[in-house]
């Protein structure tokens, strides 16, 4: 009885509209357009990186790969595959794009590029749809004493884990290394 109470409140009037808000999802897809057009037309910080992308025939390979790829301090240990990833990554004249299934290593890949990076006095950025894969990455750099990792986006948003690594927290966060 309460059931067909409750179906009979539930149900619909014989005329009317029904809508379904896709507002939320809209945004992100007219993001992701924007920034393909913004590649199609050249117009990115790079502006022959579609060519690579799209058409990855025109991108120049590694001349010549090192034969073993020295271990780093702070870093981690790599199979085989991880270590043939950031010696390609590593010597790329354009780009190198990596991919596999979850689990592989990736970020671990990621961490290590960076970590390599930094030691030979180069910048990077992290980039990444999602907050949790740009803090993976930094979890495993965290340790690495040539790394100074800066975490921008909402404070918010960043898990209490990574905090430290926000721009409000990470001078304090460096004076306190260098006294340790």
């Amino acid at each position: 009885e309460e059931r067909a109470e409750f179906l009979r409140k539930r149900e619909l009037p014989g005329r009317g509209l029904l809508m379904s808000s896709i507002a939320g999802d809209l945004a992100p897809l007219r993001n992701q357009q924007s920034g393909v057009d913004r590649l199609n037309n050249s117009q990115g910080f790079s502006p022959r990186l579609a060519d690579f992308i799209f058409s990855s025939n025109s991108a120049s390979v590694p001349v010549e790969l090192p034969a073993e790829l020295p271990s780093v301090e702070g870093g981690r240990e790599l199979n085989d595959g991880q270590r043939a990833a950031v010696a390609k990554a590593l010597h790329a004249p354009d780009l190198c794009l990596i991919q596999g299934p979850p689990g592989t290593g990736k970020t671990t890949v990621i961490a290590d590029i960076c970590l390599r990076a930094a030691i030979d006095g180069q910048r990077v950025l992290v980039a990444s749809q999602t907050n949790l894969a740009v803090d993976n990455a930094l979890a495993r750099l965290s340790e690495a004493s040539a790394v100074r990792p800066l975490r921008l986006g909402n404070p918010d948003r960043v898990d209490e884990e990574f905090k430290d690594f926000l721009a409000e927290n990470v001078v304090e966060r460096w004076f306190v290394s260098i006294a340790e």
